[in-house]
């Protein structure tokens, strides 16, 4: 449909407006995804002994843990933002 000069997606949500209610909708996404707070609580736990990010990402993975879209914990990033979520949560 491109092709033949259809416009598609819709415009509105490329607006700021339309980008920070797509951040807000995936942050709660996370936050109330149950496989998330459980690989949360592992790894703060891990955290706690002293593992760094890179280690728990690798035992997060080794353990079949996922995000929530469904994929492994690649990235030490990922670790850290699961991390500081729990941390602000408790705030």
């Amino acid at each position: 449909m491109k092709a033949r000069g259809v416009e598609l997606g819709t415009p509105s949500n490329f607006s700021e407006e339309g980008r920070a209610k797509g951040r807000a909708s995936r942050k709660l996404q996370a936050v109330e995804n149950e496989a998330n707070r459980r690989a949360t609580a592992y790894a703060q736990e891990l955290a706690n002994g002293g593992h760094g990010l890179t280690e728990i990402a690798a035992k997060l993975t080794a353990q079949g843990f996922t995000t929530s879209t469904g994929k492994p914990f690649a990235q030490p990033v990922q670790v850290k933002r699961l991390l500081e979520r729990a941390k602000s949560e408790q705030m």
